[in-house]
C-alpha cells in the first residue's frame, strides 16, 4: 500500500510538471500533498445532515450536505468546512513569485421547493479557497437560491485545471510558511410551515470531490563573494577580481554571465565555472583618470536566481605639478627664479622626474634641488636672459608609470630701466678769474622713474 501511494504521488507530481505552463523566470517547489493537518468544522439544524472523507496525503476532499424542510418545520440546515493545513520551512532566501494550483473539482448544487412566490425557500453553497501568507486564491464560489416553487442546480466539472496567482513574497531561509486549502459547503431549507424545500450540496458521490496539488514558483537570492587584488595600482598594472557567485545556501551558481563595470562604464563579461568561480583581469590604461575608482561586478539574474552585485574600490595614485608663479619678467641681463612643486595624490610613491623642454638660446637656467624624486618634493629654477624677448616655457613631470603632467611658464625679458647724462659743453677753456656755465641733461631710459643724486667733483681747480 505504501509503495502504491508513493508511486501515485510521484505520478501526480510528474503530470503537474508537464502540464503547468512554466515561465522561464522561476524555480519550482511542490508544497502539497501531502498536507500536515486536517481540520473539520460543521453544524446542523433540524433534519440537516452531512458526511465527509479526506486523504491529506493525496490532497483529496469529499463532502455532502443535505437539508429537507417538510411541512410543519421551519428551518433545516447543514454546514461543513474541511481544511487542509500545510507548513513549508523554506530552504532558501528569495522571493516567492507565484502560487500554482492544479485541481479537479466535481460536484453539484441542487435546490427544490414548493412555496408561495417571493419566498426564500432553499439555498446550496460551495466555496474552495487556497491561502498562503495572507494571499487568497478563490477556486470556486457559488451559491444558488430559490424564491419560488421550482428547482435549480449548478454542476461543477472542472477537470485538471491549472491556475496561478502572483505573490512576490520575500522569504528567508528557515522561515515557516503556512498554507491552507478550504472547502466549505452548506445546504439550507426553510419557509412557512406549509412549505416544502430541499437543498443538496454534493461533492462526494461517485467521482465527485476536490483533488488538489500546490506548487510555488520562486527566485532564490544570489550573492557575489569576491575580492580585488591589488586595491591600489598604477598605470599599466594588472588588476584581478575573482570570487564566487553563490545562492542562499552557499552553492555555486554555474555557467552564469557576470558583467564588470568601472565607474558605471561596461568593461567586460565572463561566465562562472561549475562551482560558481569567476575571474576578471583589468590592465590600468594610460588614459584613465587617476583617483578613486569603483569596480562593480553585476549578476543580472537568471531563471532561478535574483540579481546581485558587489563593488570594489581601486585607487590609482597620481601627482600634481605646480609653480610658485607662472609669469616671470626678467630685466635684460638679470636673474629671476621660480619654485616648482610636485605633490602626491592618493599616495603616489614612484619616482617623478621634472624636465624643461626646448629652452631658447637667449635664456639660461640653473637648478637648486633635485628634479628626480618621490613626491612630494620641490626645487628652485633661476633664469638669466641675454636678449630681449618673450617665451612660453614648458615644464614636464614624468612619472615612472608613464603619467605626464605639464605647466607653462611665461618668461619675458626686457631692457633694464636706466638713464643717460650729458653735459654741454663737454669741453670748455676759460681764463683764470673768469666764469663759465655748464648744462647737465638727464634723460630716463626704458621707463626709469627713480631719484637721481648729482655730485660735482673738480680736480686741481678752485671754484665757487
Amino acid at each position: 500500500m505504501v509503495k502504491r501511494l508513493l508511486f501515485s504521488l510521484i505520478l501526480i507530481f510528474s503530470i503537474l510538471m508537464i502540464s503547468i505552463p512554466f515561465s522561464n523566470e522561476s524555480l519550482y517547489y511542490p508544497l502539497a500533498p501531502p498536507f500536515n493537518e486536517v481540520q473539520v468544522f460543521y453544524h446542523t439544524r433540524g433534519s440537516g445532515t452531512f458526511s465527509y472523507m479526506y486523504d491529506k496525503n493525496r490532497g483529496v476532499m469529499k463532502g455532502i450536505c443535505t437539508a429537507v424542510k417538510n411541512i410543519g418545520s421551519i428551518l433545516d440546515e447543514a454546514d461543513l468546512t474541511l481544511i487542509f493545513k500545510g507548513y513549508l520551512t523554506t530552504s532558501f532566501s528569495g522571493v516567492i513569485e507565484r502560487l500554482f494550483v492544479k485541481y479537479t473539482l466535481k460536484g453539484r448544487l441542487y435546490v427544490k421547493s414548493v412555496c408561495l412566490p417571493n419566498t426564500f425557500s432553499a439555498s446550496a453553497e460551495v466555496g474552495v479557497y487556497v491561502d498562503l501568507m495572507g494571499s487568497r486564491m478563490v477556486l470556486a464560489s457559488k451559491t444558488i437560491e430559490l424564491y419560488y416553487s421550482g428547482e435549480d442546480q449548478y454542476v461543477f466539472n472542472d477537470i485538471s485545471q491549472t491556475v496561478s496567482k502572483e505573490l512576490n513574497l520575500r522569504v528567508f531561509k528557515g522561515e515557516v510558511i503556512e498554507f491552507t486549502v478550504t472547502m466549505h459547503i452548506s445546504s439550507v431549507a426553510l419557509g412557512a410551515l406549509e412549505d416544502y424545500s430541499y437543498s443538496l450540496a454534493d461533492f462526494s458521490s461517485g467521482d465527485y470531490g476536490l483533488r488538489i496539488i500546490l506548487y510555488i514558483g520562486y527566485l532564490e537570492d544570489s550573492y557575489i563573494s569576491a575580492s580585488i587584488n591589488p586595491s591600489k595600482a598604477y598605470i599599466g598594472d594588472s588588476i584581478e577580481i575573482s570570487g564566487y557567485l553563490v545562492d542562499s545556501n552557499g552553492r555555486g551558481i554555474q555557467n552564469s554571465i557576470l558583467l564588470l563595470y568601472l565607474d558605471s562604464n561596461y568593461i567586460s563579461s565572463t561566465r562562472t565555472e561549475s562551482n560558481g568561480y569567476f575571474y576578471f583581469q583589468y590592465i590600468v590604461p594610460m588614459d584613465i583618470v587617476p583617483g578613486e575608482k569603483i569596480f562593480k561586478v553585476v549578476f543580472e539574474g537568471d531563471s532561478g536566481h535574483l540579481p546581485s552585485s558587489q563593488e570594489f574600490k581601486l585607487i590609482v595614485p597620481s601627482f600634481s605639478l605646480h609653480a610658485s608663479h607662472y609669469s616671470i619678467k626678467i630685466p635684460f641681463g638679470s636673474v629671476r627664479g621660480v619654485d616648482i612643486y610636485v605633490n602626491d595624490i592618493y599616495n603616489y610613491n614612484l619616482p617623478v622626474e621634472v624636465k624643461i623642454v626646448d629652452l631658447p638660446n637667449w635664456i639660461s637656467y640653473g637648478i637648486v634641488g633635485d628634479t628626480l624624486s618621490i613626491p612630494p618634493f620641490q626645487f628652485h629654477i633661476y633664469f638669466t636672459t641675454y636678449d630681449v624677448g618673450e617665451f612660453n616655457l614648458e615644464i614636464l613631470a614624468v612619472g615612472s608609470d608613464g603619467q605626464i603632467k605639464k605647466i607653462l611658464l611665461n618668461i619675458e625679458s626686457y631692457p633694464q630701466p636706466t638713464y643717460s647724462i650729458s653735459v654741454i659743453p663737454y669741453v670748455n677753456e676759460v681764463f683764470q678769474g673768469s666764469s663759465t656755465t655748464y648744462t647737465v641733461i638727464l634723460t630716463p631710459l626704458n621707463g626709469y622713474n627713480g631719484l637721481i643724486n648729482l655730485f660735482l667733483e673738480v680736480n686741481g681747480l678752485n671754484f665757487s
